[in-house]
């Protein structure tokens, strides 16, 4: 039997992730008895990657391991970027966030993504730029890492996917139907917050205008101090 999936259309319902209406719709349509808790993403990533990955992440907690404590860092990955500049972050907020996590009591080490090296005013051996090129490599990185800090990419997705730790940043705004944004796209594993910028009145609503003030309150919370 063929069943035309696409000829069923689904509307968004309010403080919900998107991603349940798609999955009821071909949960109906396929007799697939499985509570919407139960779905969880996957990611095929060949062996070989992550071996290379994990290889590279060791190495690096090796090298930075506090020679008093024998502490090993911990390593988090920090994405500036999104699809567009207003959902993303500025470079201003990710210099605070290293020089906070460099001053904090434990050991951290930072990982950039898509920020230039000019953009970056804190200068540390513990912040190191991105090596990885390929999409596998960063799924990698991810599921390794201890903590996971982007605004709303698929990088949120794939922290759901291994139920990383994360703060995951996002304007609040409302599609052209009137739905939130910042709700719909939320990130949906336990261990991942959300914070927002809230715009003064009349004025655009820009993530890069987050205050590090915000993700301080976020990474307190997460016991990072």
């Amino acid at each position: 039997m063929i069943r035309n999936v696409y000829a069923k259309t689904f509307t968004n319902i309010e403080n919900r992730p998107f991603l349940s209406r798609p999955v009821q719709v071909l949960r109906e349509y396929f007799g697939i008895s499985l509570a919407e808790s139960d779905y969880r993403y996957y990611i095929d990533v060949d062996t070989a990657v992550e071996q290379r990955v994990t290889e590279w992440i060791s190495d690096i907690r090796q090298k930075y391991r506090n020679p008093k404590s024998k502490d090993t860092p911990s390593l988090v990955v920090i994405n500036s970027r999104a699809s567009s500049l207003n959902r993303s972050l500025s470079s201003d907020i990710i210099n605070k966030t290293c020089e906070y996590l460099i001053n904090c009591a434990g050991s951290y080490i930072m990982v950039l993504m898509n920020i230039a090296p000019e953009e970056l005013k804190q200068k540390s051996p513990e912040i190191i730029f991105n090596p990885f090129k390929s999409f596998e490599e960063v799924v990698m990185l991810i599921k390794h890492a201890d903590l996971i800090l982007s605004p709303d990419t698929s990088i949120v997705h794939v922290s759901a996917v291994y139920n990383k730790p994360g703060i995951f940043m996002y304007p609040r705004t409302k599609s052209v139907l009137g739905y939130n944004y910042d709700k719909v796209w939320r990130p949906v594993h336990e261990k991942g917050l959300q914070i927002y910028h809230d715009p003064e009145p009349g004025t655009p609503n820009d993530l890069r205008d987050l205050k590090f003030e915000v993700l301080r309150e976020a990474l307190i919370s997460k016991g990072i101090v």
